[in-house]
Protein backbone atom coordinates (compact mmCIF):
# COMPACT_ATOMS: atom_id res chain seq x y z
CA UNK A 1 0.00 0.00 0.00
CA UNK A 2 3.14 2.69 0.76
CA UNK A 3 4.41 1.63 -2.75
CA UNK A 4 1.16 2.57 -4.48
CA UNK A 5 1.10 6.17 -2.63
CA UNK A 6 4.77 6.68 -3.75
CA UNK A 7 3.64 5.96 -6.92
CA UNK A 8 0.73 7.79 -7.02
CA UNK A 9 2.43 11.09 -5.71
CA UNK A 10 5.26 10.86 -8.09
CA UNK A 11 2.76 10.80 -10.60
CA UNK A 12 0.58 13.57 -9.29
CA UNK A 13 3.87 15.52 -9.69
CA UNK A 14 4.32 14.68 -13.30
CA UNK A 15 3.35 17.76 -15.65
CA UNK A 16 2.52 14.98 -17.88
CA UNK A 17 -0.52 13.76 -15.47
CA UNK A 18 -1.50 17.28 -14.91
CA UNK A 19 -2.14 18.19 -18.70
CA UNK A 20 -3.88 14.71 -19.49
CA UNK A 21 -6.29 15.63 -15.80
CA UNK A 22 -7.04 18.93 -17.69
CA UNK A 23 -7.58 17.66 -21.07
CA UNK A 24 -9.87 14.81 -19.63
CA UNK A 25 -11.80 17.63 -17.82
CA UNK A 26 -11.78 19.50 -21.41
CA UNK A 27 -13.02 16.64 -23.12
CA UNK A 28 -15.68 16.12 -20.73
CA UNK A 29 -17.58 19.37 -20.68
CA UNK A 30 -17.51 19.14 -24.31
CA UNK A 31 -18.96 15.67 -23.92
CA UNK A 32 -21.53 17.62 -21.81
CA UNK A 33 -22.12 20.63 -24.18
CA UNK A 34 -22.98 18.24 -26.79
CA UNK A 35 -25.98 16.60 -25.15
CA UNK A 36 -27.86 19.31 -24.99
CA UNK A 37 -28.06 19.89 -28.71
CA UNK A 38 -28.65 16.27 -29.59
CA UNK A 39 -31.23 16.01 -27.51
CA UNK A 40 -32.89 19.81 -28.63
CA UNK A 41 -32.70 18.19 -32.28
CA UNK A 42 -34.05 15.39 -31.69
CA UNK A 43 -37.32 16.83 -29.62
CA UNK A 44 -37.76 19.24 -32.21
CA UNK A 45 -37.99 16.70 -35.07
CA UNK A 46 -40.22 14.83 -32.80
CA UNK A 47 -42.42 17.80 -32.59
CA UNK A 48 -41.99 18.13 -36.48
CA UNK A 49 -42.87 14.95 -37.48
CA UNK A 50 -46.28 14.70 -34.91
CA UNK A 51 -47.30 17.95 -36.44
CA UNK A 52 -46.80 17.04 -40.17
CA UNK A 53 -48.84 13.85 -38.73
CA UNK A 54 -51.64 15.92 -37.36
CA UNK A 55 -51.58 18.09 -40.68
CA UNK A 56 -52.31 15.33 -42.55
CA UNK A 57 -55.29 13.96 -40.50
CA UNK A 58 -56.50 18.00 -40.86
CA UNK A 59 -56.07 19.22 -37.89
CA UNK A 60 -55.91 22.92 -39.09
CA UNK A 61 -59.40 22.22 -39.83
CA UNK A 62 -60.52 20.69 -36.84
CA UNK A 63 -58.14 21.31 -34.01
CA UNK A 64 -56.86 24.77 -34.90
CA UNK A 65 -56.23 26.30 -31.34
CA UNK A 66 -54.15 23.05 -30.76
CA UNK A 67 -52.59 23.11 -34.35
CA UNK A 68 -51.19 26.77 -34.21
CA UNK A 69 -50.36 26.50 -30.32
CA UNK A 70 -48.15 23.37 -31.65
CA UNK A 71 -46.74 25.06 -34.76
CA UNK A 72 -45.79 28.19 -32.59
CA UNK A 73 -44.21 26.19 -29.75
CA UNK A 74 -42.05 24.58 -32.93
CA UNK A 75 -41.12 27.66 -34.27
CA UNK A 76 -39.85 29.22 -30.89
CA UNK A 77 -38.05 25.81 -30.01
CA UNK A 78 -36.32 26.28 -33.62
CA UNK A 79 -35.92 29.74 -32.60
CA UNK A 80 -33.89 28.59 -29.29
CA UNK A 81 -31.89 25.92 -30.50
CA UNK A 82 -30.30 28.33 -33.32
CA UNK A 83 -29.29 30.72 -30.35
CA UNK A 84 -27.67 27.59 -28.29
CA UNK A 85 -30.27 27.92 -25.86
CA UNK A 86 -30.91 23.98 -25.99
CA UNK A 87 -32.60 23.06 -22.58
CA UNK A 88 -35.44 26.10 -23.42
CA UNK A 89 -35.61 24.44 -26.91
CA UNK A 90 -36.11 20.60 -25.66
CA UNK A 91 -38.86 22.36 -23.55
CA UNK A 92 -40.88 24.22 -26.09
CA UNK A 93 -40.62 21.38 -28.62
CA UNK A 94 -42.05 18.93 -26.25
CA UNK A 95 -44.90 21.27 -25.68
CA UNK A 96 -45.32 21.29 -29.27
CA UNK A 97 -45.48 18.02 -29.32
CA UNK A 98 -48.00 17.86 -26.56
CA UNK A 99 -50.09 20.31 -28.51
CA UNK A 100 -49.50 18.11 -31.68
CA UNK A 101 -51.02 15.17 -30.52
CA UNK A 102 -53.83 16.74 -28.77
CA UNK A 103 -54.58 18.45 -32.09
CA UNK A 104 -54.49 14.54 -34.04
CA UNK A 105 -56.72 13.33 -31.42
CA UNK A 106 -59.00 16.12 -31.98
CA UNK A 107 -58.67 16.11 -35.85
CA UNK A 108 -59.71 12.50 -35.79
CA UNK A 109 -62.66 13.23 -33.53
CA UNK A 110 -64.15 15.98 -35.55
CA UNK A 111 -63.46 13.91 -38.86
CA UNK A 112 -65.24 11.21 -37.29
CA UNK A 113 -68.50 13.23 -36.33
CA UNK A 114 -68.09 14.46 -39.54
CA UNK A 115 -68.33 11.49 -41.65
CA UNK A 116 -71.04 10.28 -39.69
CA UNK A 117 -73.18 13.19 -40.08
CA UNK A 118 -72.65 12.79 -43.40
CA UNK A 119 -73.57 9.20 -43.34
CA UNK A 120 -76.88 9.86 -41.04
CA UNK A 121 -78.40 13.01 -41.86
CA UNK A 122 -81.36 13.28 -44.34
CA UNK A 123 -80.17 14.64 -47.82
CA UNK A 124 -81.08 17.84 -48.90
CA UNK A 125 -84.92 17.63 -49.85
CA UNK A 126 -85.25 14.60 -48.06
CA UNK A 127 -85.98 16.31 -44.67
CA UNK A 128 -88.46 13.83 -42.99
CA UNK A 129 -91.81 15.46 -41.92
CA UNK A 130 -92.40 15.26 -38.45
CA UNK A 131 -94.83 13.15 -37.42
CA UNK A 132 -98.33 14.67 -36.64
CA UNK A 133 -100.42 14.52 -34.01
CA UNK A 134 -103.76 12.60 -34.46
CA UNK A 135 -106.77 14.77 -33.96
CA UNK A 136 -108.63 14.33 -30.99
CA UNK A 137 -112.34 13.53 -31.35
CA UNK A 138 -115.00 15.27 -29.42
Amino acid sequence: MLANAKAYATLRGNPCCKVAGVLGAAALALAAAGCGSVSASSAISDATRDLRESEAQKAPEYAVYYYARAESYLAKAKECNGMGQFQVATEYARTSQGASEKALEMARIGRDQTSRREKFAPKNGEREKAPSVPAEEK
